[in-house]
């Protein structure tokens, strides 16, 4: 059997990742597989991996068959499953192996960023969480141009931005860009509204 045994990885969301194994029968005589199906999954993480292509029996001297194996994840992280191809060889009836991938996904936020309304010096505090393959990378816009630190912002790059001491020019529309090695995704508009003390409070 050929050793395409890890997998790699794919996405948990409809990603699929396929390995064909090669059977070789070296022996002057046929050999019959005789499983049922002819090769087995088992293991922890076994429905995470399908044989998609049984292969052919018996298999004829100095012959050989294939079979492919599919990795389809269901949750992220390493899987892991053991292969099994019954035949009648007499020295090695049960040929096992074992096999793994990882699951991987793209972000998703969980928590969306939500409009704030202060007054003008005050601090404005605009969080999101979400989930994905790390690492995950942030990036906080106004009007949908790039923030950076510095002045009243900070926080620019993570999953918390901040305005502090507020004035009209800070107000605006607010949104995160939320990116790994397998995808992005944007969050809500957050709209952030700055405005006068009350009459009461000037100085």
């Amino acid at each position: 059997v050929t050793d395409h045994t890890d997998f790699g990885s794919a996405n948990v969301s409809g990603g699929t990742v396929t390995r064909t194994f090669t059977v070789e029968n070296t022996g002057t005589g046929s050999l019959t597989l005789s499983g049922t199906p002819k090769v087995q999954v088992s293991g922890t993480h076994a429905a995470d991996f399908t044989v998609a292509v049984q292969p052919s029996s018996p298999v004829a001297a100095s012959g050989s068959t294939t079979f492919q194996v599919t990795f389809d994840p269901s949750a992220t992280g390493l899987r892991t499953a053991t292969v099994t191809v019954l035949n009648d060889d007499t020295d090695e009836g049960s040929y096992d192996f074992a096999i793994q991938g990882t699951g991987v996904s793209a972000p998703t936020i969980t928590t969306q960023p939500v409009a704030q309304t202060v007054v003008r010096g005050a601090t404005a505090n605009f969080t999101l969480a979400a989930t994905g393959t790390a690492p995950l990378t942030y990036r906080w816009r106004k009007g949908g141009v790039n923030l950076d630190d510095g002045g009243s912002v900070s926080g620019a790059t993570t999953a918390i931005l901040t305005i502090s001491n507020s004035q009209a020019a800070n107000g605006g529309n607010y949104d995160c860009v939320v990116a790994n090695a397998y995808g992005s995704v944007t969050s809500q508009v957050a709209v952030l509204t700055v405005e006068r003390l009350p009459f009461s409070q000037w100085q």
